[in-house]
């Protein structure tokens, strides 16, 4: 995968970790989290999974970031080194 696909996930998981967070509070606030206990607990395992996968490619993308820079300066000569 490359940078811009990592950042592209991150991005649309972030926007789901938002719209779930805003349902959430919206339940909560009209109390159908009682109501509507399965639905509640399926939010709350939406916004669990989305925020571990996001924390997944924002690991990945790290890594790539730093095998890149690794790569770049094994090929790099500085006489001054």
């Amino acid at each position: 995968m490359q940078d811009n696909d990592y950042r592209r996930l991150i991005a649309q998981l972030q926007e789901v970790i938002n719209d779930t967070v805003k349902t959430i509070d919206e339940f909560e606030a009209r109390g159908m989290n009682g109501e509507l206990q399965a639905e509640y607990e399926q939010l709350h395992a939406i916004l669990q999974k989305a925020t571990a996968d996001q924390r997944r490619y924002q690991h990945a993308l790290l890594e790539s970031v730093r095998n890149q820079n690794s790569e770049g300066e094994q090929g790099r000569t500085d006489p001054e080194i």
